[in-house]
């Protein structure tokens, strides 16, 4: 009787041997987190304010806000609109902001409603002639240096050079990428 299970194989030992083998099973899926909800895209005027007179901890505090802060959140003066935080502080000379905010992706060439790049909007305060124009040349070397288009035309048909004051209108080879941040002219202001 001992030579009865050894050596043929029934039905119940088949079964035996297929539980032994581990069954698969597809892995099981992650969950996918909802989308952050979307930042605002209305600039605070007070934000814009702060952007163009300086006020750092206000910008700062205003991008570090959870459902607000977006970068290239725009909002209208008089009648334009589409003015970013990015514009409001390059054309009040606030290279500090200016570099702040290309540092959390603003989108350099963003035109406005006038077609009005940050990059012009600067260089149309060097038009003006009077006094000292230093925060503006270095926004517009800083933006100049970090790939700022100068062929955009806004709605005029001028670009950022062509609405420069001829006086203050710097030689072509210091706008490019690599030129100085602070190279004093024989004027009493700086150029770019």
């Amino acid at each position: 009787m001992g030579k009865k299970g050894k050596g043929k194989k029934g039905k119940g030992d088949a079964v035996k041997a297929e539980s032994n083998i581990p069954s698969w099973e597809p892995p099981a899926r992650k969950e996918i987190p909802p989308p952050p909800p979307p930042r605002r895209s209305d600039l605070p005027k007070d934000v814009h304010a702060a952007a163009a007179s300086g006020d750092r901890e206000r910008v700062n505090a205003w991008l570090g806000e959870a459902e607000y802060g977006h970068v290239d959140a725009t909002c209208s003066e008089k009648s334009v609109s589409g003015r970013t935080l990015l514009m409001s502080a390059a054309a009040g000379g606030q290279v500090g902001i200016v570099s702040t905010l290309t540092y959390h992706g603003a989108d350099i060439d963003k035109q406005d409603s006038n077609g009005d790049t940050a990059l012009m909007l600067a260089s149309m305060q060097c038009l003006r002639g009077y006094g000292s124009h230093d925060g503006q040349d270095a926004c517009i070397r800083y933006l100049l240096q970090r790939g700022a288009r100068r062929d955009l035309m806004n709605k005029d048909g001028k670009t950022a050079e062509t609405v420069m004051n001829p006086i203050y209108r710097p030689p072509m080879n210091l706008c490019g990428p690599g030129a100085p941040l602070d190279r004093p002219s024989s004027r009493s202001h700086r150029v770019f």
